[in-house]
């Protein structure tokens, strides 16, 4: 059985690729247990820093009356309706669901 790390696991989801539910506790569980930059592998640590650039982002597009909760609810908000966009506004407002 192969591991998914949980950026994988996003992107497939953002994609429509899985209809499998991930472990959303595993995946949690092991965000919390990097205790610092120097325990990651250099890509997984690429990747955290691409998700938080893009969660980044993603914020300057939520209205000012808008919260957290309700811009996940419509992550697509002020966004251009382009697949493209539309999946990576989607995967973000995942990764802030899981704690990201």
């Amino acid at each position: 059985m192969t591991v998914r790390s949980g950026i994988e696991i996003l992107i497939d989801e953002a994609c429509g690729l899985t209809t499998i539910e991930p472990n959303r506790n595993t995946l949690n569980n092991a965000v919390q247990k990097v205790k610092s930059e120097d325990d990651l592998e250099p890509a997984t640590l690429a990747l955290l820093q691409l998700a938080d650039s893009a969660k980044a982002w993603w914020e300057t597009f939520r209205p000012e009356v808008y919260s957290e909760y309700e811009h996940m609810e419509n992550p697509t908000v002020n966004h251009l309706d382009t697949e493209r966009n539309s999946g990576l506004c989607k995967a973000i407002a995942e990764w802030v669901r899981l704690g990201g």
